[in-house]
C-alpha cells in the first residue's frame, strides 16, 4: 500500500480489497480516493471515467471492477472527489465477497477492455453479483455487444449502462438493455455530459415492462393446488394457484406465456452425474424460462437457479412406527386404569369375606334396643 498527499486530496492506492461490508465503516463518505487501475492506454476511457464522477455518479459510493487485461498504462490524475471508491481486479477479487451494499448511491464501473469477460469464469451464481446499478465502461472499439450483453455479470442488475468507444467517431456512445425484447440493445445517444448530466437520464429501468414478450415455461400439471389439470374432458387445461398469481404478474409486466402439460423426460427436476433433469433441464438446457411448480430450496438448485421468495411454507416432523395393535381380551382391561382395577379387586375380596360372616350372625328375637343396635351395626 502506498500513499502520497496533495493539497485538498488524499490519494489511496489499494493492492487488495477486503469486502465491501467491513470496509464500509472505517471509510467517510466524504473521503476523496484515487484509485491506481492498471488499464489500456485510452485516453477517451479516462475522459469518460472523470466525467462521470463529475456527472451523475457524483457523490456515489463506487466499486471499480477491472476486469482489463493490459497493464503497461496507469491511470493517472483521477479524482473522485466527494465518493468512496474501492477498486480491484480479477486476481484480488474473491469470488464468495462480492460488493453486497445495495442504496441508491452505490454502483459498480466495470472495465473491460476484449470479449474476454473474465469476470463471467468467477460467477457461479448470477445472482451473487447483482448491484443494482452497473455502469460498464468499455475501453476497446472492439469489445462486441452481443457479446458483453449475454454475459452473467449483466443478467439481474436493474439499471445497467454500456458505455464503449465509437468506430467511426471520435466519440463514446452510450447504450441499455432491454433483456426480453427482440432487439434487447437499445442506443440512448453521444457520450456528453450535458446529456447525461442526471443519473435518471443514464440509468433507465430495464424491467419495468416485458414489452410483450412471450416466456416459455417449464411446468408439470401434477402439482395440486399449483398447478393441475381440470378432469376429463378438460384435462388438456392446466389450472392453480400459482397459475393465478402468474396471470397478475403477466398484465402488470405485460408479458405471456406458452405452458407444457409436462416435462419431455416426465422427471420433477434434480441433478444426477451432473447433468439436471426434469422442468429444471429445460431450463438450463431447453431454452425455457421459468417454471411456476412447486421446488424445495436445496443447495444445488440455489446455486444453479434463480428462485422467488417462497411463498408457501412446508412443516416438517419427526415420525416413528405405529405400534401393534392390542389383543382383544386387552380391550376389556383397556378401558380402566391399574388403581381402579386394584380397588375392584380389594372390594370383591372384602365382600367375599365379610358375606359368610354376615350369614353367621344369630341377632335373635330379642327386640330390645341393644340387639336393634348390634343388627343395625352388622
Amino acid at each position: 500500500m502506498s500513499t502520497e498527499t496533495r493539497p485538498g486530496i488524499d490519494l489511496t492506492v489499494f493492492s487488495f480489497v477486503f469486502p465491501l461490508v467491513l470496509l464500509w465503516p472505517f471509510v467517510t463518505s466524504n473521503s476523496n480516493v484515487l484509485s491506481s487501475v492498471s488499464l489500456p492506454g485510452s485516453a477517451q476511457g479516462t475522459s469518460v471515467l472523470q466525467e462521470l464522477l463529475d456527472g451523475p455518479l457524483k457523490g456515489y459510493d463506487l466499486f471499480i471492477f477491472d476486469d482489463t487485461h493490459s497493464s503497461n498504462v496507469y491511470w493517472n490524475e483521477v479524482q473522485t472527489l466527494d465518493s468512496t471508491v474501492i477498486q480491484t481486479s480479477t486476481d484480488e477479487l474473491d469470488p464468495t465477497k462480492f460488493p453486497l451494499k445495495t442504496g441508491k448511491n452505490f454502483s459498480v464501473i466495470w472495465l473491460i477492455d476484449s470479449n474476454d469477460f473474465k469476470i463471467d469464469k468467477l460467477i457461479e451464481k448470477p445472482s451473487l453479483w447483482c448491484p443494482q446499478k452497473l455502469v460498464v465502461l468499455s475501453l476497446s472499439a472492439d469489445v462486441e455487444l452481443s457479446k458483453l450483453i449475454d454475459t452473467k455479470a449483466i443478467q439481474c442488475s436493474k439499471f445497467a449502462v454500456i458505455i464503449t468507444p465509437s468506430k467511426t467517431f471520435e466519440t463514446s456512445l452510450v447504450y441499455t438493455t432491454f433483456p426480453l425484447q427482440r432487439n434487447s440493445l437499445r442506443l440512448l445517444g453521444r457520450w456528453k455530459v450535458q446529456s447525461f448530466e442526471k443519473e435518471e437520464s443514464i440509468f433507465i429501468d430495464r424491467f419495468a415492462t416485458f414489452s410483450g414478450s412471450v416466456l416459455q415455461l417449464a411446468s408439470w400439471c401434477d402439482d395440486y393446488p399449483q398447478l393441475y389439470a381440470l378432469p376429463y374432458p378438460h384435462n388438456d387445461t392446466c389450472v392453480g394457484s400459482n397459475r393465478d398469481a402468474l396471470d397478475i404478474v403477466s398484465s402488470h409486466l405485460n408479458f405471456t406465456y406458452n405452458l407444457e402439460m409436462e416435462p419431455f423426460d416426465c422427471l420433477w427436476g434434480s441433478i444426477e452425474n451432473g447433468t439436471w433433469t426434469g422442468m429444471l433441464a429445460e431450463i438450463a438446457y431447453h431454452g425455457k424460462n421459468i417454471t411456476i411448480n412447486y421446488f424445495t430450496i436445496v443447495l444445488d438448485r440455489y446455486i444453479a437457479f434463480d428462485s422467488t421468495y417462497p411463498h408457501q411454507a412446508e412443516a416438517f416432523a419427526f415420525m416413528a412406527r405405529l405400534p401393534k395393535p392390542l389383543p382383544k381380551w386387552k380391550s376389556v382391561l383397556y378401558p380402566y386404569a391399574r388403581v381402579t382395577w386394584i380397588s375392584i379387586g380389594v372390594v370383591t375380596l372384602l365382600v367375599a369375606v365379610m358375606f359368610p360372616i354376615l350369614t353367621r350372625i344369630d341377632v335373635g328375637d330379642d327386640s330390645s334396643e341393644l340387639q336393634f343396635s348390634k343388627a343395625l351395626l352388622l
